[in-house]
Formats: structure tokens, sequence, C-alpha cells
């Protein structure tokens, strides 16, 4: 029991981890040059992923939507912790948040052929957090996260 509880634990801490990288990953994202960023080398090119068509949604650039993405989907998983009905919006933000990360990721392979290293590793690390998330409620027997 006692080692189900330290798992649990473990998966908890690991997710608001998770989502704090991914948070302050963003900023930094937003903060610097985008070809000066010393994960942009000569082999990726940030600029370009960034600056494309898909670089925004209905106006508003990706970065930014994925910042507050991010923030809501903490606010969600501290609130999960303790009501349940909000284990269902929590759950539903990191699925929407791997859909588009899946999404961003094709883009970069087979659409713009051109790599954004930063970008990427907020992709992954958002489907990481989905992974860890679906074992937290299906583990753990909170599945039932509706009532």
């Amino acid at each position: 029991m006692l080692n189900k509880i330290m798992r649990k634990k473990t998966i908890l801490g690991i997710i608001a981890g998770l989502i704090l990288f991914e948070i302050l990953f963003t900023i930094y994202l937003l903060s610097v040059s985008r070809d000066d960023s010393f994960l942009c080398d000569f082999k990726s090119s940030c600029s370009v992923v960034q600056n494309s068509v898909y670089g925004e949604i209905f106006g508003f650039k990706v970065s930014w939507l994925g910042l507050m993405g991010f923030v809501a989907l903490l606010y969600f998983y501290f609130l999960a912790l303790t009501e349940k009905r909000a284990r269902v919006f929590y759950f539903l933000l990191s699925f929407i948040g791997a859909i588009f990360a899946f999404y961003f990721i094709y883009l970069q392979f087979f659409v713009l052929k051109t790599i954004c290293k930063i970008c990427l590793i907020i992709d992954v690390t958002m489907i990481i957090i989905f992974v860890f998330s679906y074992f937290w409620f299906k583990k753990f027997k909170t599945a039932n996260f509706f009532w």
C-alpha cells in the first residue's frame, strides 16, 4: 500500500515538474531571438517554423497560446488533486495538448521540413505529460473522474 502511494506521489511530482518545465521553456522561447538561441543552430531553424503560416492560430502566436494552455493545465492539475470534477478538465487539456503536439511535430517534419528544437522539446514534453496523466487516472483508479 505504501509503495502504491509513493508511486502515485512520484507520478504526480513528475507531472507537476513537467508542466512547470513547459511554462518556463515557453517563456524562454518567447524571450529569445529565434536564431540566437543556443538550441537553434545551423541544422534547425526556429524562426522558419515560428514565422510560418502555422506559427499563428486565429491571429495569435502559437507560443502565446501554448503558454496560456500550459498555465491552464497547471491550474487544473492542482485543482484536480482535490476536486474530482476538475479532473475531466485537466485530462481533456492534457489530451488536447498532446493532439496539438503531435500535429506540430508532423508539421515540422513533413510539411515545413525544418525543425525548431525548442518547439520539439516542448511538444515531446507535452506528449509525456499526457502519458503520465493517463497512467495517473488509469493505474490509480481515478479514471472515473466525472463523479
